[in-house]
């Protein structure tokens, strides 16, 4: 079971370390008692870990109150169609617009 599940019942579960590589941590606003803030990190980053990790370290405490993930792997948001566009696409732009399964999907998954 997920840890998010167990956490949302009230049970803590003891987590071995992990390694994981942050690739980039930018403040982005600070207005006490809440900050905002962009990550890039390896894949199996606890991101509500490293808020609570922080906030231990700064002597206040932190929980996150949102959490967007605007990328995995090759995919971002920012290369995507909002529905509400692509539901006024013609077929074609549909086409153009779709990643076949090939590219999509990990070798290993196939």
């Amino acid at each position: 079971m997920p840890l998010y599940k167990l956490a949302r019942k009230g049970q803590e579960v003891e987590r071995e370390p992990r390694f994981i590589h942050v690739h980039l941590f930018e403040l982005l606003e600070f207005t006490p008692p809440s900050a905002s803030f962009r990550l890039r990190s390896s894949k199996g980053t606890y991101v509500r870990t490293i808020a609570h990790d922080l906030g231990r370290k700064l002597g206040c405490g932190a929980t996150l109150t949102a959490l967007r993930r605007t990328g995995s792997g090759q995919f971002r948001v920012a290369d995507s169609t909002p529905l509400a566009q692509f539901d006024t696409l013609s077929l074609a732009d549909v086409r153009r617009r779709l990643i076949p399964v090939y590219q999509a999907v990990p070798s290993h998954v196939l």
